[in-house]
């Protein structure tokens, strides 16, 4: 993990494809084969990539379901369901859009560089690289700065409940932060659909292409889960 690039340089010159049983997964290490694997989901489907990579205890499924979470994700799908989300998506992340941020993201790199780049030496991925990919997604979904806290309590909580190895109480108190995380993105949506806003996720409501049909408020807000 300190630096893993020695070890992605060694699997790639050594094996195209090799399984970990830490991770319990198949790896593949090279560009073409991973392209080839992308560009065939009739051989090699997305829809687990969500998926926990260890069994749910009971007591956590159960309060995942009273927390009313619904594992549906409408971005990890196969064609042609995800075909349907992207080109929405698309729709609704104009290039408007994407101009307006810019004079957000500018500020807060600015501020970043300043108060954490200017000390002489800095570890650019702690200091810069690990929070301002996340604020900058924050704003372009509509999330209030005050409750920026609150989303990065529920997205750790989804991180380690899917891809860690929790323990069955670590699960309980994760299963909990992520029911909540669950319910404040449907109240945002909900909100959204009464109210709409110049961001990405009622834009994604407000999503028209043709025929194909608009996304459902459930499609809307597993975008948080993505």
């Amino acid at each position: 993990m300190a630096d893993p690039y020695s070890f992605f340089a060694e699997a790639q010159a050594a094996t195209p494809v090799f399984y970990s049983p830490q991770l319990d997964y198949w790896v593949v290490t090279r560009y073409h084969d991973m392209r080839q694997i992308f560009q065939t989901p009739q051989l090699f489907s997305a829809v687990n990539v969500l998926a926990p990579i260890q069994p749910i205890c009971p007591a956590a499924g159960h309060l995942l379901t009273a927390g009313n979470f619904r594992p549906v994700h409408a971005f990890d799908t196969d064609p042609p369901a995800h075909t349907r989300v992207r080109r929405l998506a698309n729709v609704a992340f104009t290039p408007r859009r994407i101009a307006m941020m810019e004079p957000f993201i500018r500020a807060l790199t600015v501020r970043f560089v300043n108060a954490r780049l200017s000390r002489g030496q800095a570890d650019l991925v702690r200091d810069l690289a690990w929070e301002l990919p996340a604020l900058v997604i924050f704003r372009v979904l509509g999330i209030p700065d005050d409750d920026v806290v609150r989303v990065k309590a529920g997205a750790e909580s989804r991180l380690l409940f899917l891809w860690g190895r929790p323990t069955e109480a670590e699960q309980l108190r994760l299963a909990h932060g992520m029911a909540a995380f669950w319910q404040y993105a449907e109240a945002l949506v909900a909100q959204r659909a009464q109210e709409p806003r110049d961001d990405f996720t009622s834009g994604l409501l407000l999503a028209r292409d043709g025929d194909t049909p608009a996304l459902t408020l459930l499609s809307t807000w597993t975008q948080f889960f993505v």
